[in-house]
């Protein structure tokens, strides 16, 4: 049985994606309080008043940011699984273990191709089976038993 790893590698993608605008949010943000911080000292040109009233905007500005790009910040996006834990979970095995090319994966679904790889059986966590992993290029897993027969 063959299953669909699209939406688990489309999370990967979502999940990465996110860490950039948040970066962009952080940076572009701070520069641009920055900048008007800047802009605001050298208008001020030396006078107390003038200063204060530029900062208190500046400290709202900056209030009405947070409290808008808050929830964007804290947003509890959790990572999602590696391939391999992933593949524990979609075929309901135990200890899955490939070569290092399918097992170093973490954000997206090996080359395609066969592997042959090894689980421990359900029954007895210390039989060591013998399975083969199947990964297509259109994001479809399947794993195998020694036998050919697909796993659940």
């Amino acid at each position: 049985m063959v299953k669909d790893f699209s939406a688990w590698a489309n999370a990967w993608n979502d999940y990465s994606r996110s860490d950039v605008n948040y970066l962009v949010f952080v940076v572009g943000g701070t520069a641009a309080l920055v900048v008007l911080a800047l802009s605001l000292l050298l208008e001020s040109n030396g006078t107390v008043l003038t200063f204060f009233c530029g900062l208190a905007v500046i400290v709202t500005l900056a209030g009405i940011w947070v409290v808008n790009f808050y929830p964007i910040w804290m947003e509890d996006s959790p990572e999602p699984a590696v391939f391999t834990t992933q593949v524990e979970k979609e075929f309901g095995v135990h200890d899955f273990s490939c070569p290092p090319d399918v097992m170093s994966v973490k954000d997206g679904l090996p080359d395609a191709g066969t592997y042959r790889c090894t689980i421990t059986d359900s029954k007895d966590e210390s039989a060591v089976r013998d399975v083969r992993l199947i990964v297509t290029a259109d994001n479809k897993v399947g794993l195998y038993d020694a036998d050919g027969k697909a796993l659940k």
